[in-house]
């Protein structure tokens, strides 16, 4: 027997990511963390559960944050931003957070874990 599942967000993109509907829904509630933050190196890894505004609000100390504008950064979280590819008119001059990503990891089809990049940051050698 096989089971349709999905994993669920704020319940806003579903319908945009899935077109068929699912049996079950696995929420992400609880993933919403900020595993590592390297403010120096400008680079987070955070759980897909995370929205963009609570992010942003972590980041804001460092004076940082994710340059990215969907409608509504307080229910967008990280996972849906990224499987629906949402953007909004930054996306002319920023990219999308698509284009942001040095790496991925997440279940894919037929719970297959996937895996994309890493965290290595390249910086330019210092000239003395």
């Amino acid at each position: 027997m096989r089971i349709t599942l999905a994993p669920l967000g704020r319940a806003r993109t579903l319908s945009q990511i899935r077109p068929s509907p699912v049996a079950v829904a696995v929420s992400l509630k609880r993933m919403a963390k900020i595993v590592a933050y390297e403010p120096d190196d400008m680079t987070v890894v955070a759980e897909a559960g995370i929205t963009v505004g609570e992010l942003n609000a972590a980041t804001a100390s460092a004076r940082q944050r994710l340059p990215v504008d969907p409608c509504n950064p307080g229910l967008t979280t990280l996972g849906s931003l990224i499987a629906a590819s949402h953007a909004g008119p930054l996306r002319l001059s920023e990219g999308t957070s698509r284009d942001l990503l040095i790496g991925i990891r997440f279940v894919g089809h037929g719970g297959r874990q996937i895996h994309g990049g890493g965290r290595v940051v390249k910086t330019s050698p210092v000239m003395i």
